[in-house]
C-alpha cells in the first residue's frame, strides 16, 4: 500500500514521506504533509475517506511539559510539521480499489481547490450582481422617470413613497427572515426544513396582509401624516402593494439562495427589479 502511495500520488500540493537510505519504514502509519491539511481533510472527509493528525500538538506544547515554560515558536520545525501532517488511511484490511480511490481523490484535490475558488468567484458574481443591478436600474431609467415626473415636487413624493415601504418592511418581517436563515440549517431532514420555510412564510403573510390592511384603510389620514395632504392616499395604497410583494417575495426566495439556485436567484432578481421600477 506504501508503495502504491509513493509511486502513484502525483499532486504538487502534496509532500510524500521520504526513506532514508539503507533504511527500511514499517509503515504503521502513511504522513503526508501539506500547507493546506485541514483543507485536504476536510475534502478528502466529503468522499468518505477518514484521516488521521499525528499529532496535533507538538510536544514542547503539550501539558505535559508546561512546567518548561516553552512557547510557541521556540521549535519553529516541529511546530510547522505538527500543522501540516496528515496519515493517509493504511492497514492490513485494504482492498487494492480502496488503495486506488484515495490515490484518485488526492491526486484531483488540486481540481477542488480550483473548484471550490470557482464556486466563490460564482457566488460573488452572482449575490452581489443582483445588488449591484438593483442600483444601476434606477439609474438606467432616470431619464424615462424624470420624462414622467415633469415636477420636482414628484420626486419627493416617490421617496416618500419609498420611505413608507423601508418603514413598514422590518415591522412585517419582524425578524423572522434572519430566524428562517439560522434554523434551516440545524438538521439536514428535509421535512424541517419545510416546515422552517413554510412557518417563516405564514408568519409574513399574516404580518403583511395587517399592516397592508392598516396603510389601505387609514390611506387618507396617513397621507396627512407624511404629505401634509389628504391627496396623495393613492400613494399609500400603492405603497402598501409594494410592501405586501416584497416582504413575502423574499421569504419566498429565501429558500433559491439557501440551496444555492444562483441562476434562479438572478432572473427572479432581476425580474423583481424590473417590475418594481
Amino acid at each position: 500500500i506504501a508503495n502504491r502511495y509513493l509511486n502513484e500520488i502525483k499532486n504538487i500540493n502534496i509532500k510524500l514521506p521520504l526513506i532514508r537510505e539503507n533504511s527500511e519504514h514499517v509503515w504503521h502509519l502513511f504522513v503526508i504533509q501539506s500547507k493546506q491539511r485541514e483543507r485536504l481533510q476536510s475534502y478528502l472527509a466529503e468522499n468518505g475517506i477518514e484521516c488521521q493528525i499525528h499529532y496535533p500538538i507538538p510536544p514542547h506544547l503539550s501539558k505535559a511539559y508546561d512546567y518548561l515554560g516553552y512557547r510557541h515558536g521556540d521549535y519553529p520545525i516541529t511546530e510547522y510539521y505538527a500543522s501540516s501532517v496528515l496519515s493517509l488511511p493504511i492497514f492490513e484490511g485494504m482492498t487494492d480499489d480502496e488503495v486506488q480511490y484515495v490515490i484518485k481523490k488526492i491526486n484531483k484535490y488540486e481540481v477542488w481547490i480550483l473548484g471550490r475558488v470557482k464556486l466563490l468567484i460564482e457566488n460573488f458574481l452572482a449575490y452581489g450582481a443582483i445588488n449591484a443591478l438593483n442600483k444601476i436600474i434606477p439609474l438606467l431609467l432616470l431619464p424615462f422617470i424624470a420624462r414622467l415626473l415633469s415636477d420636482p415636487s414628484d420626486f419627493g413624493m416617490y421617496d416618500m413613497y419609498n420611505l413608507i415601504v423601508s418603514f413598514g418592511s422590518p415591522m412585517v418581517l419582524l425578524g423572522i427572515y434572519d430566524a428562517m436563515f439560522r434554523e434551516y440549517f440545524e438538521k439536514e431532514n428535509m421535512q424541517y426544513k419545510y416546515n422552517v420555510t413554510t412557518t417563516a412564510n405564514r408568519i409574513v403573510r399574516i404580518t403583511s396582509i395587517s399592516v397592508s390592511l392598516f396603510l389601505f384603510i387609514f390611506n387618507k389620514g396617513l397621507s396627512n401624516v407624511f404629505f401634509g395632504t389628504n391627496i396623495y392616499g393613492i400613494i399609500v395604497v400603492f405603497s402598501t402593494i409594494e410592501l405586501m410583494i416584497s416582504a413575502n417575495i423574499q421569504i419566498i426566495a429565501a429558500p433559491t439562495r439557501m440551496q444555492n439556485k444562483r441562476k434562479i436567484y438572478i432572473i427572479s432578481g432581476i425580474t423583481q427589479s424590473l417590475i418594481y421600477y
